[in-house]
């Protein structure tokens, strides 16, 4: 029954079906998830990120409900982190047990987040999420998973909206948690904590039985600003408002339409509009959208938008630097933003065939290997690179490769998608992405670093006709996570 591109038909279809408000609420989620989406979920295959928590344990045994009848494939992951020591092969196993009595497959992997942690001179919590992200995107494409669910709520949409706010943010702070981000949705974003350890305790996981759930040890330490937003903060303002989650929430979706309106206006601004004639709602929201697109999707914190803005006012200095080794320059009452190692803009207008061995784009800027025993060829000088592997029996006529030109579009994971778009999704920096090549065959674009292959020429297996497509980006600016 595919009702997810069908909401009239799904309304009368759910409130007569005797399923829990529990499922009827996941359902809804999902079909307002794929009409954003404009896809069906039908035959689509949906990973659920498992912690062992009582939340993504909600999530996984509510899709299992309904992978029959809704028609859509369903596994799950598991990521140790190696962080809290016994505690952590617990919760590798109860998943694994869990899965195997739900009759699910699990994937499973260890990282040593420490070490991670440490070496790549991040955060423990920014390097625990890059590490899971990334292995994510590993299992996407080895096992063609469509899309991966993770088990967030209104109360971890709350969280961060108190996290933002303390921090200092715009109003794009107060939109929370997003419901889609590339190929992540969230179908509990719309329930509580409580909802869903009271669905789990309906259908026979509930805190006495052995196999119910998880409690994370680390989530009663209070160092960490989410457990205190968590343990503290959001309790005390229960006191005031028992409703607070629901009233954040509401808060974040009236943010979320102003911000869908302003993004709106700003694709309408004529390219030679001065930011001086600008509202300072605009200017702002221009500032940020610029900056997000050069530097990865990062945003600027208040204090530097105010800066910006009195030296935009001031007329006096000219260039101004900004986190993430981002460079302002301010020039004819205009601000662009660049990176400072990187400041031009590479740009190839060459049409080049693929050939055996190493191919050169981009004035060198980009290495292409090209090879029939699929291994990957990786070098320290540069820091971005990214595989695939290609079906050559399937190729139409050769393969040549050039920069990306306007309207250009693959076909990959059932979808026709923007290169375009994908670039602004993946967060990769305006100014590479021409130096991204384009590779294409006689009859379409068939490989897109960093964005995937086409279904048409895509090979999972090591067949005979299946080579390897490595290409390396010498940049100092990190691209994306993942590898396609």
């Amino acid at each position: 029954m595919d009702i997810f591109l069908n909401l009239p038909r799904l309304r009368n279809i759910v409130m007569s079906d005797p399923e829990s408000n529990f499922l009827k609420k996941v359902i809804f989620t999902l079909v307002e998830i794929s009409n954003t989406l404009s896809t069906s979920l039908k035959n689509k295959t949906i990973c659920v990120c498992l912690s062992g928590g009582a939340d993504s344990v909600s999530l996984l045994v509510a899709l299992n409900m309904l992978k029959s009848k809704y028609e859509f494939a369903l596994c799950a992951a598991h990521v140790n982190h190696l962080l809290r020591g016994d505690e952590s092969f617990r919760d590798e196993n109860f998943c694994i047990e869990l899965c195997v009595k739900l009759g699910i497959k699990l994937h499973t992997t260890r990282i040593d987040i420490k070490k991670l942690s440490k070496e790549n001179k991040k955060s423990i919590e920014e390097a625990a999420r890059d590490a899971r992200y990334s292995y994510f995107g590993e299992l996407g494409k080895q096992y063609s998973v469509d899309y991966f669910a993770t088990a967030h709520t209104k109360n971890d949409n709350a969280e961060t909206v108190y996290m933002n706010i303390i921090r200092g943010t715009t109003v794009s702070g107060l939109c929370g948690i997003p419901q889609i981000n590339g190929n992540t949705i969230r179908p509990l974003l719309n329930m509580s904590r409580e909802e869903n350890e009271e669905f789990l305790s309906t259908n026979g996981f509930s805190s006495a039985n052995d196999l119910s759930f998880v409690i994370d040890s680390s989530n009663s330490d209070n160092n960490y600003t989410r457990n205190y937003i968590r343990n503290v903060l959001l309790p005390t303002a229960k006191k005031i408002n028992s409703q607070v989650i629901e009233a954040v929430d509401r808060l974040s979706e009236f943010a979320r339409i102003d911000e869908g309106y302003f993004n709106s206006v700003l694709d309408t601004l004529p390219a030679d509009i001065k930011y001086s004639e600008l509202h300072p709602s605009l200017l702002k929201r221009k500032l940020q959208r610029d900056y997000s697109l050069i530097s990865g999707k990062k945003s600027l914190m208040t204090v530097h938008l105010d800066a910006l803005i009195s030296l935009l006012n001031s007329g006096q200095k000219k260039r101004q630097s900004m986190p993430d080794g981002i460079t302002a320059l301010i020039k004819d009452g205009k601000i662009n933003f660049v990176v400072a190692k990187s400041i031009k803009k590479i740009i190839d207008n060459g049409i080049y065939e693929l050939k055996y061995g190493e191919n050169i784009f981009a004035d060198g800027m980009v290495k292409i290997y090209l090879s029939k025993n699929n291994s990957v060829i990786s070098e320290n000088i540069y820091n971005n690179y990214t595989y695939t592997k290609l079906s050559f029996g399937k190729i139409i006529g050769s393969v040549k490769y050039r920069a990306r030109k306007t309207g250009d579009r693959i076909f990959s994971l059932g979808v026709s998608k923007s290169i375009k778009k994908q670039f602004i999704e993946k967060g990769i920096p305006e100014h590479l992405r021409e130096a991204i090549p384009i590779f294409f065959d006689d009859k379409e674009i068939v490989y897109v670093p960093f964005i995937g292959a086409a279904d048409r020429v895509y090979s999972q297996n090591d067949d005979e006709d299946s080579v390897t497509i490595t290409v390396q980006i010498k940049t100092d600016v990190p691209i994306t996570k993942g590898r396609n």
